[in-house]
């Protein structure tokens, strides 16, 4: 799907490469929760379906994006308001797996902080229905500052959950990951051998 470009992506572009908010290198554990049929290694790292679908920071078709939370439980519950958008039904849940991801990043922006910038307003922002938005050809403007972050070099942002109150997600740029920055599924080996 192509969308029309938000008209506020160059002034983002403009006010990220003049550091604000200032990117910094990021290592931690993020989590996943992903449908059974996805919980391969390699779909659960791919971000195909942030590609093709699109998400809150990327618009359908632009780039892939690997959403995780910094809790487990955000993860999941993350997961399950996105089928309740999708309007599905109790018998339409499949089961799910939660996975770990160890990162070491290069260059992430932090907007779960506090002091940011007036003009980064997160609490308006974070409100916008980007499916709807998206499905009527426009890109949202968390889609645009997501656009706009990975177009300046940067790898990821850590973020506010949409749909979960304190909930921290981290959103990663796949394919902005270059030499210095590492990811790594946790428990590789056993999803491996429980889904061959």
């Amino acid at each position: 799907m192509k969308v029309r470009p938000n008209s506020r992506y160059a002034e983002f572009v403009h006010r990220i490469e003049r550091s604000s908010p200032e990117p910094k290198p990021w290592k931690g554990v993020t989590f996943r929760s992903v449908e059974l049929e996805f919980a391969a290694p390699s779909d659960v790292l791919s971000a195909r379906g942030s590609f093709l679908y699109g998400g809150r920071w990327n618009a359908p078709g632009l780039f892939p994006v690997i959403y995780s939370s910094m809790q487990p439980g955000t993860a999941v519950e993350e997961a399950f308001q996105l089928a309740a958008d999708f309007d599905l039904s109790p018998d339409d849940i499949k089961p799910r797996v939660t996975c770990g991801i160890e990162w070491e990043l290069s260059s992430v922006i932090d907007l779960a902080g506090s002091g940011l910038p007036s003009w980064i307003q997160l609490a308006i922002w974070l409100k916008e229905d980007f499916q709807r938005i998206n499905d009527g050809g426009a890109e949202t403007l968390c889609q645009a500052f997501g656009r706009a972050a990975r177009n300046t070099g940067i790898v990821g942002m850590r973020c506010p959950s949409a749909h979960v109150g304190r909930g921290i997600n981290l959103v990663v740029f796949r394919d902005r990951l270059g030499k210095k920055d590492q990811m790594r599924l946790l428990g590789k080996e056993e999803l491996d051998k429980r889904l061959a």
